[in-house]
């Protein structure tokens, strides 16, 4: 199983907690959603380097470039 489904899974595990158990926007769960993959990502042993807590501005500042960004924030 690739790895990349684990970290799918922690979005939607995550994302649905946040919405429906606390109630919250789903913006706000997607960025919950968001920092809780940085967090799952920068702990993987095999890949120290790929995520960060240092970088993390970093990362919102590339996601903000990207027109999908826009998208997914207006379908919300």
């Amino acid at each position: 199983m690739p790895i990349e489904i684990l970290y799918l899974a922690v979005v939607f595990a995550v994302a649905l907690i946040a919405f429906c158990v606390f109630k919250r926007p789903l913006y706000e769960a997607m960025i919950v959603a968001f920092v809780a993959l940085i967090a799952v990502t920068s702990i993987w042993p095999n890949n120290p380097e790929i995520a960060t807590w240092k970088n993390i501005g970093t990362y919102i500042w590339d996601a903000l470039q990207e027109p999908t960004l826009y998208v997914i924030y207006a379908f919300i």
